[in-house]
């Protein structure tokens, strides 16, 4: 085993073993449940000004191998409002249930980790 290898193994006992359950829904309707590190805060960095801010940040990282053997590609932001987008749908740590769909990707592929940031539905 090499060390990619180790790292994957190592992320799939730490993340799947101890993470949060999200639902992930494709475009075409199909959603299926996984164990992902997640974040959710509200305190973010203006990029102008380099001040903090009240803000929205949320985010779920998700194991690459985990979303290919249940038949999912990599999730992506899609920026046409006509398409319908990737969604994750989460319960937080006080009960709240939260919808919102994938703005971007970021596959980290010699890790296989995928972190996708969130955005509201409202």
């Amino acid at each position: 085993m090499n060390l990619h290898q180790l790292a994957e193994a190592d992320l799939a006992f730490t993340l799947e073993g101890d993470g949060q359950t999200v639902t992930l829904t494709a475009p075409d309707g199909t959603s299926a449940d996984f164990q992902a590190i997640s974040n959710d805060i509200s305190l973010i960095i203006d990029p102008d000004t380099g001040v903090p801010v009240s803000g929205r940040n949320a985010n779920v990282a998700l194991r690459i191998a985990s979303l290919r053997a249940a038949g999912f590609e990599l999730p992506r932001g899609i920026e046409d409002g006509a398409e319908v987008p990737w969604l994750v749908d989460y319960t937080t740590v006080n009960g709240d249930q939260i919808a919102t769909k994938v703005m971007t990707s970021n596959p980290d592929r010699s890790l296989g980790l995928v972190t996708l940031r969130l955005e509201l539905v409202l």
